[in-house]
């Protein structure tokens, strides 16, 4: 009986205590935005320049996008939200939502200076009986700019992300993950009228075979002006973020220990009952 009792004491205590809560963390910027220039004749006597000017067509054209849903596990939405901000003057934009344990935000921060922008995403949602996913979107402003003749230009940007997720759980369906894909895209007007593009783009990702993230990556997107006449360009940033928090399953080895505790105490106990007859007999 004194057995019985001290077996069953860490059995029941470990059957209650299901898989520990986990959390899916991120956060990722895109800024530093620069250039560096290259001189295609340097014996034409024109310093290699660029100047920033309005864009006629999309002035200051950024915005801000997130989406937060939770799903049952029979794949019903139970919480749903998306909201959307643009600006054409030289406010900052940012947006925020918290649901409960979940926290998402995304903001788009300008400066003066146009190469001061920063775009930045921020994301936490904890692990329970309904999956959550997250989206964010954040566009720079189209920054249009002249360049000389005779000149190739190279921007660069850096994308930075910090994250965990725990993978200690096992996963009904799919992985708690969370990732932030930032690009780059430049566009310069050529001298038979139309307009080429050069796209960089890098994606920094924490999930079950990466479960912390600490990272960064630079972004480069290049063009040439061969013309003997400036030439007009537009520079661009975008960052967007992802994040899945999946529902838990109990994991097998645990509920396979509790079975077999069980079993055991049973026969224990039918074992005990017959000694008791004999005895008694």
């Amino acid at each position: 009986m004194d057995k019985g009792r001290t077996l069953a004491a860490p059995l029941v205590g470990f059957a209650c205590c299901g898989p520990a809560a986990a959390d899916v963390d991120g956060k990722a910027q895109l800024a530093s935005l620069g250039f560096m220039l290259a001189d295609l004749a340097p014996g034409d006597g024109i310093a290699p320049g660029l100047t920033f000017m309005p864009d006629p067509w999309a002035p200051h054209a950024g915005s801000v996008y997130m989406t937060y849903s939770e799903r049952l596990p029979g794949g019903a939405d139970v919480v749903s939200y998306a909201d959307l901000r643009t600006s054409q003057d030289s406010r900052p934009l940012a947006l925020a939502y918290g649901w409960q344990q979940a926290a998402i935000g995304a903001a788009l921060a300008r400066r003066d200076d146009p190469l001061q922008q920063v775009l930045s995403i921020d994301t936490r949602m904890p692990v329970g009986a309904r999956t959550r996913i997250a989206t964010q979107d954040v566009d720079s402003d189209h920054l249009a700019f002249f360049v000389t003749p005779h000149t190739a230009v190279t921007f660069y940007a850096t994308l930075a992300a910090t994250g965990s997720v725990d993978t200690g759980t096992q996963i009904a369906d799919g992985s708690n993950s969370f990732s932030a894909h930032g690009q780059l895209k430049l566009l310069i007007e050529q001298p038979e009228g139309w307009w080429s593009s050069d796209l960089a783009d890098a994606e920094l990702r924490a999930d079950q075979y990466r479960p912390v993230l600490d990272d960064t990556a630079i972004l480069l997107a290049s063009m040439a002006n061969p013309a003997d006449a400036a030439a007009m360009g537009t520079v661009e940033m975008s960052l967007a973020g992802s994040a899945v928090s999946v529902t838990p399953i109990p994991e097998p080895a645990p509920a396979a220990l509790f079975g077999a505790g069980t079993a055991l105490l049973a026969g224990l106990g039918a074992l005990r009952r017959r000694r008791l007859r004999a005895t008694r007999g």
